[in-house]
């Protein structure tokens, strides 16, 4: 039933519902908040955790834009998890958001249900940018994931905070707006990362295919010992490439045996939570982007088979990690030349290691094959017109000479290089100069002589 003093805005790209639920209160005119979304949802409800009907704002917005599921997509937190829930819970899921209370929540084997108690973050830079462009500011979905303390458009420090449910307040109405930048780079690629999870609509997956997803690229990478996957060699590389403090809040521990630990439980399939940061830090080590592993996963939930090069070969006891190694190399020299040393040391340390004990010669030989780059039309565009300019200096330069001789000035006059006709420029730039003689007939001379 939609009641005609409710006025509902239209979401803006990244705001949640609980924002949305708060422009709604102040643009109609209600009261209390309590009492507001009672009206909307049949219960009171901020618009956080689990306990709404969502669907019920539908009616207040525009029908052709906001459907059900772009408003699941569009102001919910549940999309950051359906990546790695399976289709039955991601069902089970969008259900219990929909006001569904049959539905025990212990059945998705989650820990978001502390969302609802989580406090807010904001981040003052975009505080004041939306106030500028909307003349309100946002509660943005991006900044209120899990482990979450940077922006990831301005890498500033998150702002955290509590709010009220009587009457609630958007970001710009608290005092504190102080501007703290990080220079923490996993801090801000944490950020990125998860806001790229939440904003991609990637599918449920079932955990099966994910681990076999993990394993196959694991072996390809040459993470295998003795048949199994080596969990503590990606955990070592892991530790190398970030530090502690960050593996500490995001892992629950920076030691070795946590996070070999959490490793084996995601590249297995045996995690009992869905914990996407764990997930995106094993993406990372294997992978490097997020791209590649979830086309991956698409094909097989397709029913189509993986690669031949991809497919698992913990059954046949032999590995193939040298030619994996060599080939990995060679598609890192044709994407990043030189550098590519660099490059591998970065994304794939166990390559790089690999290639460094057993194939430098080999490595260095394809450097040295490569053939410099030749040039493009713009840079020789570029080096003409440098030519050109230094020779009308040259031009330039010897006229001031030659009038600094004679002691008058120059002209300026620009003379075009290589011409035929700049010796005619310069002698008439010079006869400017020159003192003029009257001209005088030759009667008039006989007649004075």
């Amino acid at each position: 039933m939609r009641h005609p003093h409710i006025q509902v805005p239209n979401p803006e790209p990244d705001e949640s519902l609980h924002s949305l639920l708060i422009a709604s209160f102040r643009l109609s005119g209600h009261t209390s908040f309590r009492d507001f979304t009672q009206l909307i949802f049949g219960r009171p409800s901020d618009g956080r955790g689990w306990s709404w009907r969502y669907k019920s704002i539908g009616p207040y917005l525009d029908p052709c834009r906001k459907t059900g599921w772009a408003l699941l997509q569009g102001t919910l937190l549940l999309p950051y998890l359906m990546p790695f829930m399976s289709p039955e819970a991601a069902h089970v899921g969008g259900h219990l958001l929909d006001g569904d209370f049959r539905i025990h929540r212990e059945a998705l084997r989650s820990n978001w249900h502390v969302f609802n108690v989580r406090p807010l973050r904001y981040c003052p830079i975009c505080v004041k940018s939306n106030v500028h462009r909307l003349g309100r500011s946002l509660w943005l979905r991006s900044h209120q994931l899990g482990d979450v303390n940077v922006c990831w458009r301005h890498a500033v420090r998150l702002i955290t905070v509590r709010q009220e449910f009587t009457f609630p307040l958007l970001p710009h109405e608290f005092e504190d707006q102080r501007v703290e930048y990080s220079f923490n780079k996993p801090d801000l690629w944490l950020a990125q990362q998860a806001r790229e999870l939440l904003t991609a609509s990637y599918s449920p997956s079932l955990p099966q295919h994910r681990s076999e997803i993990y394993q196959a690229r694991a072996i390809r990478l040459g993470y295998i010992t003795s048949g199994r996957i080596d969990s503590w060699a990606i955990a070592s590389h892991l530790g190398q490439r970030l530090d502690r403090a960050f593996l500490s809040r995001v892992c629950g521990g920076a030691t070795r045996n946590c996070l070999t630990s959490f490793v084996h439980r995601v590249i297995s399939g045996q995690g009992v939570g869905i914990r996407p940061n764990h997930h995106l830090l094993c993406i990372e080590a294997l992978f490097g982007a997020q791209r590649p592993f979830f086309q991956q996963l698409r094909l097989l939930g397709m029913g189509q088979e993986p690669p031949r090069d991809l497919q698992s070969r913990l059954s046949s006891g032999n590995d193939g990690s040298g030619l994996v190694h060599r080939e990995i190399f060679l598609h890192g020299l044709q994407a990043n030349g030189r550098d590519v040393m660099l490059h591998l040391e970065e994304r794939y340390p166990f390559t790089h290691s690999w290639i460094l004990k057993h194939a430098l010669p080999w490595s260095r030989r394809k450097i040295a094959e490569l053939v410099p780059p030749s040039p493009d039309r713009k840079s020789i565009l570029r080096a003409a017109a440098r030519d050109r300019q230094s020779e009308e200096a040259a031009v330039r330069e010897r006229q001031r000479r030659a009038m600094s001789a004679i002691g008058g000035q120059p002209t300026q006059t620009d003379v075009p290089a290589n011409s035929s006709k700049s010796a005619e420029h310069v002698f008439h730039g010079m006869s400017k100069l020159l003192p003029r003689a009257s001209w005088v007939s030759p009667a008039t001379r006989r007649s004075n002589g």
